[in-house]
């Protein structure tokens, strides 16, 4: 049986041409890099004490050769040596944390650090591959990264955004009593209070939308009586939604355009253009209404958006 698997071993060996269970090893670089502020003995034992799997030593006290599989030379060459050899924190190069991300990427996470924490004695560098942050900081500086890691490195949330979006005069209303939805009666109610009257669901806009990432939606309205009246519209909506610190609430960057016709028996209003482009906080599964009117007239056809976001 032994010799059996041996020649099977072998037949594949030569056909493949690359044995079995034999690992490959990386492929291997040396670079020497100049140094221009920091002594190359305190930068190597730093190096060392992060576990990377590469050899340093030293060429006199200003240059470092560094020697390993490729990738991690590179790392080290182009994103963690620079964070050392600054001369503000030159004499200060001891003070390294290391922090380990577990969901979101880590680039991302780095400009946002960048941006929420700076300073003369501020350095940050990344490791892709193992997802890790390598901050070069004082104490105050390490520990509101810390903190702001707490906040954003968390996994990412799926909205469910529900937007409604109504139709409805302001000033001279009809007496039309509203025709939407039980579940929109809380709805009704705000916008009647605030002015609002012949309400008229004309379409409800349904989407999903990730964590920070930008969403959009178009749809087309189009409805005619035997008479021909009706309307001829265009519904837009597009935005970002992101979980606030309390995660009970929402960031919601919303933007919603309805352009079209509006065509009554008594009038033809012609092309027409609503918009509504604001950012709020929302909690979660309640609703926000948001309405606009037109600029020219201080009574007319007005379009009003509730929507709600719930967790997908």
């Amino acid at each position: 049986m032994n010799a059996w698997k041996c020649t099977i071993a072998l037949a594949v060996f030569v056909t493949v041409g690359v044995p079995l269970c034999v690992a490959q090893t990386p492929p291997q670089e040396t670079v020497i890099t100049k140094l221009a502020h920091v002594e190359c003995e305190t930068l190597a034992s730093s190096l060392n004490n992060l576990g990377y799997p590469v050899m340093t030593a030293c060429v006199g006290p200003s240059s470092i050769i560094v020697q390993g599989p490729s990738d991690q030379v590179k790392l080290i060459c182009d994103q963690l040596i620079p964070a050392w050899d600054v001369a503000e924190v030159a004499e200060d190069s001891e003070d390294v944390s290391i922090i380990r991300l577990t969901h979101q990427p880590s680039r991302m996470l780095m400009e946002l650090i960048r941006a929420a924490v700076s300073g003369p004695k501020t350095r940050i560098a990344i490791d892709d591959a193992n997802r890790l942050l390598v901050i070069r900081a004082g104490e105050a500086e390490t520990e509101a990264v810390r903190q702001l890691l707490k906040e954003v490195d968390r996994p990412s949330q799926s909205f469910n955004i529900h937007l409604f979006v109504i139709r409805a005069s302001v000033g001279n209303h009809n007496g039309k009593e509203a025709s939407l939805p039980a579940g929109l009666k809380s709805v009704a109610h705000t916008l009647t209070e605030n002015g609002f009257g012949d309400l008229d669901l004309l379409a409800p806009v349904m989407l999903t939308a990730d964590e920070g990432q930008s969403f959009s939606q178009e749809s087309a309205l189009s409805s005619r009586d035997p008479v021909g009246y009706g309307d001829s519209l265009k519904i837009s909506v597009a935005g970002t939604a992101r979980l606030d610190s309390d995660e009970d609430l929402v960031q919601l960057k919303l933007r919603t355009e309805v352009t079209g016709e509006f065509r009554t028996e008594e009038d033809h209003l012609g092309e027409t253009n609503f918009a509504i482009d604001t950012t709020l906080v929302a909690k979660i599964g309640s609703y926000v209404v948001l309405a606009a009117a037109p600029a020219s007239t201080a009574d007319g056809e007005a379009i009003a958006v509730a929507v709600k976001v719930t967790r997908n």
